[in-house]
């Protein structure tokens, strides 16, 4: 029988956490290189720009969950939105080039600070039913999608210069659900070790081979985002149906979250995580084989339901389940900055280089490669209750 969900669960200022944050990266990701690129930023110095990006995204979330600690997880988390969105104000008054740079570096460090205390405070708020994570995090996949299609026509209509406009307005709304969240205090049950040292938990091989596993498989995603447009452009797919695909890939994320709870429950995570890995290597390895084949695109664009809802409500539970609750917040931030930081880096310049030596394809080869060993990490791992 199904748990229900904890009696007094703030369920819609959570959703509402994520949706407004996720709708605020749904303005950036797909959009802001084009902003930059009328702002007079030529290719060469977004790359750039965004390489800094990157490792204010790689720094930010663990040493702000540092500061958690001292401060407290909830008011970093509203001091981290406040500040990110005054520097995003900068982008409507700076327009050199040097300057802008350091805003949206500062901007970077605060707002990537707030993801990893979200994290924290919804698994503290679920206490007992981290299971259901993904039914709080499916509204910033939701959030996310809605907020690339409207703006995509808003930019369409009145300019990519709107750009700070609409993601000031997810910044402020994200902030407004953030202030109104109560205190959270977990749930659960205290485990044995729960009052751990950090450096005990690291003696056990169960969060090292959860890292590295979650590290492949991070880095593995990366010629999706950077590549899958430019390899199904070459197939002579037009912007039209590539769109499609990868709006099926969040719609079938959505489906996931919701349902990923009671898979857990029912099957274990252990096994669960290490089934991903493998979906993962079937994915990859067939969208660099067959790229030409629209109905295989089709088919295997739905597998992003596993290879990120799965992989990521998995990874959270698991996060979870290693470290006691004393430790949560550390971790989150942790993860943050390895799996996602340095794992995006990493992922990034493996498939770059891939790509200018040997073709699109070999990218996604990589990709299935990383997932192989994320596979035999997992079947090194146990799950700690």
């Amino acid at each position: 029988m199904s748990a229900a969900w904890p009696a007094a669960l703030p369920t819609r200022r959570l959703g509402g956490i994520y949706f407004a944050y996720f709708a605020a990266l749904g303005c950036l990701v797909p959009y802001f290189s084009r902003y930059l690129s009328e702002q007079g930023f030529g290719p060469a110095a977004i790359g750039g720009l965004m390489a800094l990006l990157s490792g204010a995204r790689t720094l930010s979330p663990f040493l702000a969950s540092l500061l958690a600690e001292r401060g407290g997880r909830q008011l970093l988390m509203r001091l981290a939105l406040v500040l990110a969105s005054l520097l995003f104000c900068g982008l409507f008054v700076v327009r050199e080039p040097w300057a802008l740079t350091g805003v949206l570096i500062g901007f970077h460090l605060c707002f990537s600070a707030v993801l990893p205390q979200m994290e924290t405070l919804t698994l503290a708020h679920l206490g007992a039913q981290a299971p259901r994570y993904g039914r709080i995090r499916l509204w910033g996949s939701i959030g996310y999608m809605l907020c690339v299609v409207i703006a995509g026509a808003w930019f369409d209509a009145l300019g990519i210069g709107q750009l700070p406009f609409l993601v000031l307005l997810a910044l402020l709304v994200c902030s407004g659900f953030a202030f109104s969240l109560p205190d959270a205090h977990p749930k659960s049950a205290p485990r044995e070790g729960e009052e751990a040292s950090w450096g005990t938990i690291w003696r056990n091989p169960a969060p090292w081979l959860l890292f590295a596993a979650c590290f492949c498989q991070q880095a593995a995603t990366q010629p999706y985002y950077l590549f899958y447009d430019l390899l199904l452009t070459a197939q002579g797919y037009s912007g039209f149906h590539i769109g499609l695909l990868i709006a099926l890939g969040v719609l079938a994320e959505i489906g996931m979250f919701m349902v990923i709870g009671r898979h857990i429950e029912r099957h274990g995570l252990s096994r669960l995580m290490a089934a991903v890995a493998l979906v993962a290597v079937l994915r990859w390895w067939l969208t660099g084989a067959w790229p030409e084949s629209r109905g295989l695109m089709l088919a295997v664009n739905g597998l992003h339901a596993v290879t990120f809802a799965a992989a990521h409500a998995l990874a959270m539970y698991a996060l979870a389940a290693t470290f006691p609750a004393n430790l949560q917040g550390r971790a989150q931030g942790l993860f943050a900055s390895v799996v996602y930081g340095l794992g995006g880096i990493v992922g990034a310049l493996l498939a770059g280089h891939l790509s200018q030596r040997y073709g699109w394809g070999a990218a996604f080869y990589g990709a299935a490669g990383l997932c192989v060993l994320a596979f035999l990490l997992m079947l090194f791992s146990r799950e700690r209750r």
